[in-house]
């Protein structure tokens, strides 16, 4: 998606998220870029933002409770 290699770390996160279709499990991992540098491939664009900022970006509902979390945290 983003035209880089990584490697994965360490899990951050494991959240499930109920919606009218059904539940969606959501696993969060710690990555380390290794080679490339992130590209919006499959995007418009992609943006590196202050874990304080991310409140003012739209997110799935599934994704919210992670984001206040980095916010604390970060």
């Amino acid at each position: 998606e983003l035209g880089i290699q990584t490697e994965i770390g360490r899990p951050y996160e494991i959240l499930s998220h109920k919606y009218e279709f059904g539940t969606v499990l959501l696993l969060f991992f710690f990555v380390e870029i290794t080679a490339g540098e992130p590209k919006a491939l499959h995007h418009d664009q992609i943006l590196w933002v202050e874990p304080a900022r991310l409140s003012d970006y739209r997110f799935l509902e599934a994704d919210k409770e992670l984001i206040e979390r980095i916010k604390e945290e970060l």
